[in-house]
């Protein structure tokens, strides 16, 4: 009877149906708004979420959870993701992000991310990511969707549905299915990171306030990244300038 989406929280922020959301306040800003979706791509998660994102109206930075989301429609997915963008943004041939809501941010992203993250949950992590609006955090998305495609049989005596996810990401043409969406910076799972309480978020407020400080998005993310994946010589090396910034 353990689910560590009620402990995944920060301190405060009590769990509620769809999203919730509350200001942090960090020694780097007392503005940083916290976002966890907590439903599926839905009509009911798409409302809250715009709700829990107004009541975070005059943050400077942003820290997107996606955690565990769940799937549905991409509709949702697409109506959620345009609160991060002011104007219409290409997403792949005929499609277009944001802007959606009272209000858009335009300020510093970063989003975490996890492997319970399936179908339309996916659709909405690729279509923020790709775009380069966010940097994100955690491990790749789960690598399955729902979509249902016809097969018929050479002989035509059988036809059958099966889902499958056969359509590439519009952008940077990657096919999920069984690998996911991948993060920009790569956290491993096992003993020794879950010992350390909630890193992703750990990490993802450290990364959001270099980038927060003037750092460049894809600069801090491949310093991080590095730290993760035996490039720690690069995080060393690249940390004085992260830490300038950052003062």
């Amino acid at each position: 009877a353990f689910s560590p989406s009620d402990v995944e929280l920060p301190e405060g922020l009590a769990w509620g149906d769809g999203a919730v959301s509350r200001m942090l306040e960090t020694p780097w800003s007392p503005k940083v708004g916290y976002l966890r979706v907590t439903g599926s791509m839905d009509e009911k998660t798409a409302q809250a979420f715009h709700k829990a994102f107004d009541a975070l109206q005059g943050m400077e930075a942003l820290l997107l959870d996606c955690r565990g989301m769940g799937g549905g429609s991409d509709l949702p997915a697409w109506e959620m993701a345009g609160r991060l963008f002011a104007s219409k943004t290409p997403n792949g041939p005929g499609r277009a992000l944001g802007p959606t809501g009272s209000w858009q941010f335009s300020g510093p992203v970063v989003m975490l991310q996890d492997e319970l993250e399936v179908s339309s949950a996916e659709t909405f992590t690729w279509a923020v990511s790709e775009t380069s609006r966010v940097a994100s955090v955690g491990r790749p998305t789960g690598g399955w969707a729902i979509i249902p495609r016809g097969f018929k049989c050479p002989s035509g005596l059988v036809e059958f549905r099966l889902g499958v996810t056969d359509r590439p990401t519009p952008i940077r043409g990657i096919r999920t299915e069984g690998i996911g969406w991948p993060p920009d910076v790569k956290i491993p799972y096992g003993p020794v990171t879950c010992a350390s309480g909630d890193l992703e978020r750990e990490v993802g407020l450290e990364l959001l306030s270099c980038i927060h400080a003037g750092a460049s998005r894809d600069a801090a993310a491949k310093s991080f990244a590095a730290l993760f994946s035996g490039g720690t010589a690069r995080f060393v090396k690249e940390a004085p300038k992260l830490a300038a910034k950052r003062k």
